[in-house]
C-alpha cells in the first residue's frame, strides 16, 4: 500500500461513524468487588448502567463515586431476566455489553474496536468467561458467553435463573 492510500484509508476511517459501547450491571450487595470491576472498563465504554437491587451495603454509594457511572434502584423479584431487561432500558448505545459485579474485563481498550469493526450483519459476539477459579485463583473453567450484543436488534433477556438473552431482530 502506497502512503497516499494509507492517508486515503485513514481519512475514510475516520469519517466513518463510531459505535458506542454500554455497559449494563446488577448489582446487590457488592462492595467488595464491584468498584474493580467497573474500574476495569470504565475508561473505555461511553455508558455505565448499575442498577441496585435491595443492596444494604455500601455498593450504591460506591457506584455514585465513580465518574461516569449512572446508578438506578431496582426492586429485588427473584428474576434476574427482569432486573436485567432493566438494566438495558437505560442504555443509550450501538452495542450493549452486560457484566456481573464481581466480573473482571481484560484488554477493554478493544472494545470500541470490535464495536467498530463488527460486520453489520453481525448482531453480537461472544467472549470467553471465566466461570469458575480454583483457590489461587487459576481458571479452571472457561464458557463463551454473550457479552457484546448490537442494540438495534432489541435483546431480551429470558428465564427468571440462568437468564439468556436473543434479540428480536433475527441477525447473526
Amino acid at each position: 500500500m502506497s502512503i497516499d492510500e494509507e492517508k486515503l484509508n485513514s481519512v475514510e476511517n475516520a469519517l466513518l461513524p463510531k459505535m458506542t459501547v454500554g455497559v449494563a450491571i446488577i448489582a446487590s450487595n457488592a462492595e467488595q468487588v464491584i468498584r474493580d470491576c467497573i474500574e476495569s472498563f470504565i475508561e473505555h465504554v461511553d455508558q455505565c448502567i448499575v442498577v441496585v437491587n435491595n443492596s444494604t451495603d455500601k455498593t450504591e454509594e460506591i457506584c455514585r463515586s465513580i465518574k461516569g457511572v449512572e446508578v438506578q434502584n431496582f426492586e429485588w423479584c427473584d428474576d434476574f431476566a427482569i432486573a436485567r431487561n432493566y438494566s438495558f432500558s437505560f442504555l443509550n448505545t450501538d452495542f450493549f455489553l452486560w457484566v456481573d459485579a464481581d466480573d473482571t474485563i481484560y484488554q477493554p481498550e478493544n472494545l470500541r474496536k470490535l464495536a467498530n469493526e463488527v460486520p453489520q450483519d453481525i448482531g453480537g459476539i461472544w467472549f470467553p468467561y471465566h466461570y469458575a477459579l480454583d483457590e489461587i485463583g487459576n481458571v479452571t473453567t472457561i464458557y463463551e458467553r454473550e457479552r457484546l450484543l448490537r442494540a438495534k436488534l432489541g435483546w431480551v433477556w429470558r428465564s427468571r435463573i440462568h437468564e439468556t438473552v436473543s434479540p428480536l431482530i433475527p441477525g447473526k
